[in-house]
């Protein structure tokens, strides 16, 4: 309101724009409405006047108020108006204000000490204005936060199971609880301490679970507590526990081959010693590759150390070494999916959770990223919606399916956009629609009066040679009737077109009598504000027919200038004609049947016509000769052979 341009305007829109202004601070709204009202009907068009109104409707006191309001302003005529007919600043404040509203109260949300739900709302927010200012970093922000809240209360938890772990349950659920924040704070370390303790306690298991060498009765039972010492090597005294078993069963086999025959003895070393041989090869290979794996999966390279347990085929526990190793691949790739969620990329948290929709609650993850994500883009594109981008909120929502009532939101747009562009003047309408998709133009349209789209139409057609606009007699054939009045579009500003007749319609004198005449007392101007006025146009016509407010200057310096008039039907003064044609011959007017049956003066068919100016004096009124030059002097304004143009305007 502060920032219009008032050089120009006199002194009773300055009090309007003031009593606006002064209105508004007060919080009288519907007296800033009323003045807005006054000064549009001071000033068409006048873009404050629409900025008054706008502030009124929502109770603003001023412009920059449109940032902080919660209220949506964007469907108001008042505001489409105030963003047509404003200033190039005005209207590049108002096309952002709404983006700015939606950033400033996100940036609210984010403000002080916010709570974790206040967060997520402020990064949907900012994401649904991604590109404006830093929304996209703000959201970022706000998605790391609330994510950096949810791992560190994770963290905790986990701590909270490793302090109170006592067996190798406890101990691997604190591990499984660490992995869950892998990578965040000393996470790593404080799993592989977890795992230590179960493999610790694992070790301890095999080691009591294996009989003392000293207390095995038979051979059987040594070999057995040989392997389980051997693959708990380095835990406690198992390697001196190994060389015990190991000393024990040589001496045994020893005792056995010095009691056998002497012939037989070659024989029996030798297969005993293949059998060590063998022996040591089927024990220390497939311990080798267990002792890798427990390497690798300590490393955290899954995938490496499951190869490893796999191709060992059931020695051990290495089974279940894999199975638990698949667990921790599928848990790592679930969190993965979590955070994604989390982070606000709902359809990439879809398709990761729907990979693994067998492990844990995957599936209603899948399904609950894929609602979020629908409900995302479903809200984006209202917001667009009501942003007035139309198109790119439509888009959106075809692309959902039918997601909800997205059908239902398509239609209330295209129709509450059909209704506004209806109510809207018709060349901020055509403006629009001429800006729209092709297809989206196509469903408006459908929705609209066939009074409005007939007005389109008729606007549509300026940018042609001719526009049909009432009916007059032509052919010199009454019986057959009127024929339809053809005119040239001499200008077209602001949605008002200025129109002259393409033919000389008829032939009438300037004034019955001979005598000192303006143009405002004219008996040609009476005749084509009232019986042409009254039988060419019918009722839907008139009212598209706009009040010219016309100055009649004089071309010779000394006669008296003459009084301005109000006129419905009109003709062009002597400036008008030059300015509107760029040569003689684009000057020149055909005459028809009618007006050449009538007396007009013709040369190869073109007729002279009349001009509104006088001429130089007042017993004259100036011309256009039939070759399209102005004849300034004029002729006697009581000739009956010259013919009329008349010119109109129009506000489809």
């Amino acid at each position: 309101m502060n920032n219009y341009d008032n050089s120009g305007i006199n002194s009773e829109i300055n009090a309007a724009i003031t009593r606006i202004i002064n209105s508004l601070k007060n919080g009288e709204y519907e007296q800033a409405d009323a003045s807005a009202d006054y000064l549009l009907h001071l000033h068409p068009g006048f873009g404050s006047a629409y900025i008054g109104k706008l502030l009124a409707e929502f109770h603003l006191k001023e412009l920059n108020d449109l940032l902080y309001t919660e209220s949506s302003y964007t469907d108001s005529d008042n505001y489409k108006h105030a963003l047509y007919y404003s200033d190039p600043e005005t209207q590049r404040f108002l096309k952002t204000a709404p983006y700015e509203n939606f950033y400033l109260r996100a940036k609210e949300k984010m403000s002080g000490n916010p709570s974790d739900a206040n967060l997520r709302v402020a990064a949907g927010m900012f994401r649904q204005i991604s590109g404006y200012r830093d929304s996209e970093q703000l959201f970022r922000k706000c998605s790391s936060i609330v994510e950096s809240h949810r791992l560190d209360e994770l963290y905790q938890k986990a701590e909270e199971l490793m302090n109170s772990a006592s067996d190798e349950q406890s101990w691997q659920a604190a591990a499984d609880a660490f992995a869950n924040v892998n990578g965040y704070g000393d996470s790593v370390e404080k799993r592989n301490e977890c795992l230590k303790k179960v493999n610790e306690i694992r070790m301890d298991d095999v080691y009591n679970t294996a009989v003392d060498p000293e207390k095995c009765e038979t051979l059987e039972a040594l070999e057995d507590s040989l392997l389980k010492y051997e693959s708990i090597s380095g835990w406690k005294d198992a390697a001196e526990k190994a060389k015990q078993c190991r000393d024990i069963i040589n001496n045994y086999k020893s005792a056995v081959r010095s009691k056998n025959r002497i012939r037989i003895f070659a024989v029996i070393g030798t297969v005993l010693l293949i059998a060590a041989v063998c022996s040591a090869l089927f024990v220390f290979i497939p311990l080798t590759k267990y002792n890798r794996g427990n390497e690798l999966l300590q490393k955290g390279l899954y995938i490496e150390a499951a190869e490893v347990f796999s191709s060992l085929k059931g020695y051990r526990d290495s089974e279940t070494k894999v199975r638990e190793i698949e667990a921790a691949v599928l848990e790592e790739y679930y969190q993965k999916a979590v955070s994604l969620l989390n982070e606000g990329q709902y359809s990439e948290a879809s398709e990761a959770f729907a990979a693994i929709e067998s492990y844990k609650d995957s599936a209603e993850k899948a399904s609950e990223a894929k609602s979020m994500y629908l409900d995302d883009q479903y809200n984006k594109a209202v917001i667009l919606i009501e942003s007035d981008h139309l198109a790119e909120g439509i888009e959106i929502l075809l692309k959902l399916n039918d997601y909800r009532d997205s059908a239902d939101v398509i239609d209330s747009a295209l129709t509450a956009k059909a209704r506004a562009l209806s109510e809207m003047e018709t060349a901020a309408a055509a403006e629009e629609l001429e800006s729209m998709d092709p297809e989206i133009t196509t469903s408006i349209l459908e929705r609209m009066t066939p009074e409005k789209i007939s007005r389109l139409e008729m606007f549509a057609s300026v940018d042609g040679d001719f526009l049909n606009f009432g009916q007059y007699e032509q052919d010199n054939d009454p019986e057959n009737g009127k024929e339809a009045v053809e005119w040239i579009v001499l200008d077209h500003q602001k949605g008002i077109i200025t129109m002259i007749s393409r033919y000389a319609l008829d032939v009438l004198p300037y004034n019955e009598t001979p005598e000192k005449i303006e143009w405002k007392d004219s008996d040609l101007r009476r005749w084509l504000n009232g019986d042409f006025y009254d039988s060419v146009f019918s009722e839907e016509e008139k009212a598209l027919i706009i009040t010219a407010e016309n100055d009649n200057p004089v071309y010779f310096d000394d006669l008296t200038e003459e009084a301005a008039t109000d006129d419905r039907v009109y003709l062009l003064n002597n400036t008008e004609a030059e300015q509107f044609f760029k040569s003689d011959a684009d000057r020149r007017a055909e005459a028809t049947a009618y007006t050449a049956e009538k007396g007009a003066e013709l040369e190869d068919g073109y007729a002279s016509w009349w001009l509104r100016s006088s001429g130089y004096d007042l017993r004259n009124a100036s011309y256009v000769y039939s070759d399209g030059s102005i004849h300034h002097n004029g002729i006697y304004v009581f000739s009956t052979q010259d013919a009329v143009r008349p010119v109109i305007r129009i506000m489809p």
